[in-house]
């Protein structure tokens, strides 16, 4: 019969233990199974840190994704053929998980979804856009309200309306056309449209500068309502051109400083999505520019080589106006300084249009951003 071997376990009397050599064992074992305890506590601690800054990050990110739900929401209002989501009755007094149950309930015909999965906007029927954002398990709701802030833009009283004490002009060649007679936001003529004057002043020596500059054929280049030129003189000063700039700054897309020269292909805006566009300074036109909305032109218009096409509302603040080339408005021109001097060369066209006016210069719809929070 084999017999098995194994170990006999060391033993250790108190006698060693109180030696010299068994203190010092003793000791060792002591560090040793600190040490384990000190490195178990600080891999606990990473982990334990990991964990806040990863729940932080995404706490974080999912908030971002709720503001960017917001921002296409607020977009998705402004932009005119854009499919918006059906309004939804936002419940109160709800605590966080019960709104993020209450959204997550509700079906894809009250919510538009970003194309990557990140975040959700909802619109509500008390003029509230919902912000929704996730990240992982980590889920984020923000909400603000938002208004419509509309102008007297659609009253405008002409194709070129001009407030000034007086005015001069010239006229080079017969292919420009300014043209009261309402239009479509193509430019093609609208049958039973509102028509309006070819040109509209606010004294009868800015009229008359208008006039004066005009000869022969050029006079039937200018039409609207009444006889040819269609030259309007209204003293009680129909449009306040300066306070309707003053409501555009603080909505304004883009903003422009000092003298501004424009070279290249540019647009500003799109049919769908117009904008406001302010330049602080004299502007020259030395590219090809289509634009929607409002261009808010705070001196000059510079004679430039470029083309522009501007659907909407076109405004200079300026002693010098330049129209040269090939330009179009379609829409409208206001031009407005004590003494307004008008120089029109090329063949460019100022086309009164209603429904320019109706879809692309209108400031629309902006967001209420003290009424922001957090749900």
């Amino acid at each position: 019969m084999k017999k098995c071997n194994y170990i006999q376990p060391v033993k250790i009397s108190p006698s060693f233990l109180r030696s010299e050599q068994g203190m010092v064992l003793a000791a060792v074992i002591i560090l040793l199974l600190f040490a384990f305890l000190l490195t178990t506590a600080a891999l606990a601690f990473v982990y334990s840190s990991n964990l806040t800054t990863f729940s932080k990050e995404h706490r974080m990110l999912a908030l971002e994704r709720a503001e960017s739900g917001l921002n296409k929401g607020a977009l998705d209002l402004t932009t005119l053929h854009a499919e918006l989501p059906a309004e939804i009755a936002l419940p109160t007094g709800y605590s966080h998980a019960e709104y993020v149950d209450f959204l997550d309930g509700l079906d894809d015909d009250y919510y538009v979804e970003d194309t990557t999965g990140n975040y959700r906007y909802y619109l509500t029927d008390d003029m509230a856009v919902i912000g929704y954002g996730w990240e992982q398990n980590f889920k984020r709701i923000v909400r603000c309200e938002y208004y419509e802030q509309y102008f007297p833009v659609l009253e405008t009283p002409a194709a070129l309306y001009i407030d000034a004490n007086n005015a001069s002009s010239t006229f080079d060649g017969n292919a420009f056309k300014i043209d009261g007679n309402d239009h479509k936001a193509t430019g093609a003529p609208m049958a039973g449209g509102s028509d309006k004057f070819g040109v509209l002043a606010t004294s009868p020596a800015a009229s008359n500068g208008i006039t004066s500059g005009l000869s022969g054929p050029q006079n039937n280049r200018v039409s609207g309502v009444g006889s040819n030129p269609s030259v309007g003189t209204d003293t009680t000063t129909p449009v306040d051109i300066d306070a309707f700039s003053a409501q555009l700054d603080e909505i304004a897309d883009t903003i422009y400083e000092g003298y501004t020269k424009i070279t290249g292909d540019e647009f500003f805006g799109s049919p769908d999505y117009p904008t406001i566009t302010i330049i602080n300074g004299d502007m020259e036109i030395g590219g090809t520019v289509n634009g929607w909305g409002i261009l808010d032109i705070r001196g000059d218009l510079v004679a430039g080589a470029g083309n522009v096409t501007w659907t909407g509302l076109l405004i200079i603040h300026g002693n010098t106006t330049w129209v040269h080339g090939t330009p179009n408005v379609i829409g409208s021109m206001w031009i407005t300084s004590p003494h307004v001097n008008l120089r029109v060369s090329g063949n460019p066209y100022i086309l009164y249009s209603s429904e320019a006016l109706t879809w692309y210069s209108d400031p629309g719809i902006r967001l209420d951003f003290k009424t922001w929070e957090e749900l």
